[in-house]
């Protein structure tokens, strides 16, 4: 009876045990569900009964950040004071982090804002792989139509935001850069779990907190199915997520 609010644009957290019908309530915002719901053959069609919206389904995970522990927001910290690692500072800290004391330490502090933007880096080149996987299985399974020039003006427009140094033509090709970006967070939180760091670098591109709002944009004013409408991002499992994760998502 209180289906509406899943549908309003209002931001919304669904809370449920296990089993309740969450992930059922946000696929059911999908493009190819809501296709089948309102029995016609396309989201054109859709749009006619009133749907204003474009669901992207989610299922959040740690992602890079999966095999990372207290050790690893340490280590960036110290990397990112640009501090040599102390064995007895890091004595200290790890008993500070492990029991929640996240007080004004600055490496603890340092290392969490590290992590905090990794991982926004990481979620932003992930729902963006997502959204062009799903617009091209909608376009193969013509539910939506995206020609070659609309294509190409959207891969251009988003190059622009990213300016890769690979050549970037089509979803295919954007696919591929967002791998090797994601790669390359991986490689990087890798080696800073290594004993000796060295000298490493981040080597990905760098988005900003508004990156997926321009591109969202980009889509909406390019494909002429979903002018108007406002991407709707359907975040499944947040409770998967480290605290300074869910701050980021939020």
């Amino acid at each position: 009876e209180r289906y509406e609010l899943v549908r309003s644009r209002t931001p919304l957290f669904i809370f449920g045990g296990r089993g309740s019908g969450k992930t059922m309530l946000l696929k059911s915002l999908t493009p190819e569900v809501l296709v089948s719901r309102f029995r016609v053959n396309t989201f054109k069609e859709v749009r006619q009964n009133g749907v204003d919206f474009f669901g992207i389904y989610l299922r959040l995970v740690r992602g890079s950040f999966s095999l990372a522990d207290n050790n690893t927001i340490l280590k960036l910290g110290f990397l990112n004071l640009n501090q040599p690692i102390n064995i007895n500072i890091y004595k200290v800290l790890w008993e500070k982090i492990n029991k929640n004391i996240l007080d004004d330490d600055p490496i603890i502090s340092s290392g969490i804002n590290a992590a905090q933007n990794i991982f926004l880096h990481e979620t932003n080149f992930k729902i963006l792989k997502t959204v062009i996987e799903k617009l091209k299985q909608l376009q193969n399974e013509k539910l939506i139509e995206i020609d070659a020039e609309a294509e190409q003006k959207i891969i251009s427009l988003i190059n622009k935001r990213l300016n890769p140094t690979s050549i970037i033509n089509t979803f295919s090709d954007l696919l591929g850069f967002l791998d090797i970006e994601l790669d390359k967070i991986k490689d990087y939180l890798q080696k800073i779990a290594m004993p000796f760091l060295g000298t490493i670098s981040p080597k990905w591109i760098m988005t900003s907190h508004d990156f997926l709002d321009q591109v969202f944009k980009i889509f909406i004013e390019n494909i002429s199915d979903l002018k108007d409408t406002k991407i709707y991002l359907l975040l499944d499992e947040f409770e998967n997520l480290y605290s300074y994760q869910q701050k980021i998502i939020n």
